[in-house]
């Protein structure tokens, strides 16, 4: 089922607790205003692939694109990836039956993210991968940050997993009521290359702000938490399915 878009929010978190607590975080809308960017906070997750594959003998190997070893997308990349692998029986009562892609071993590949995992399974480097919604799309219609790509289009949704939100989450004493307020600040916006990044830049253009009116920091989330105690960073971006930690 669909599930109401909601704006970007942020969490405010004092100091002097756990910054990702769930006591310290309390969400709070930066802006009233619709702007044409709104659809893309809520992304469905897309499951790619096109079948070129690597052969060891009679065992050939299905690389699933995800993203760095501590988000969401490896351990999912990981699920899936046994899932397909084959040649694993079980029995159920007197019939033993083969699951996964017989001849197959499924493999996670830890990566930048969504732009990273289009490219890699347009070029024939791995056979699948973890994609926003929104970023497959661009590299189908060759647009944003594929324009000109006529390549990618190779690329084609399997599944829609679960819906994401980007997430805002800020120091309490950082001083931001809006999106306007972010120019200046030390933000981390995740790694080059990641889905969460590009969206933060449509964002960021809605709202009249663009990349260079913050003071980036490209980071994983899982990344900025001593930063954010030490006051290094006054906040970081996340896109994630809910529950989040």
């Amino acid at each position: 089922m669909a599930k109401r878009q909601n704006s970007p929010q942020a969490g405010n978190c004092q100091q002097k607790e756990h910054p990702f607590s769930a006591r310290s975080l309390h969400a709070r809308s930066l802006t009233k205003r619709r702007y044409p960017g709104r659809v893309l906070i809520m992304l469905g997750i897309v499951f790619v692939l096109v079948f070129p594959h690597i052969s060891f003998g009679k065992t050939r190997l299905f690389r699933i694109g995800t993203g760095g070893r501590t988000g969401v997308y490896y351990p999912i990349g990981k699920l899936i990836a046994r899932g397909l692998t084959g040649d694993v029986e079980k029995k159920t009562g007197a019939e033993t039956r083969s699951h996964g892609l017989p001849g197959y071993i499924g493999v996670a590949q830890n990566s930048a993210g969504s732009i990273e995992n289009t490219k890699a399974v347009a070029a024939g480097k791995i056979e699948a991968g973890l994609v926003q919604a929104d970023v497959a799309a661009w590299a189908y219609k060759a647009e944003h940050v594929f324009a000109g790509n006529t390549k990618v289009g190779v690329v084609r949704a399997v599944a829609s997993l679960y819906h994401e939100k980007l997430q805002i989450v800020i120091l309490k004493d950082a001083g931001v009521q809006s999106f306007a307020d972010l120019r200046g600040k030390r933000i981390s916006i995740d790694e080059l290359g990641s889905g969460t990044l590009s969206v933060m830049r449509i964002v960021l253009n809605a709202h009249r702000l663009s990349e260079k009116d913050l003071r980036p920091v490209y980071l994983k989330p899982v990344f900025t938490h001593d930063k954010m105690v030490s006051g290094e960073l006054q906040g970081f971006v996340m896109m994630a399915g809910h529950p989040m930690e």
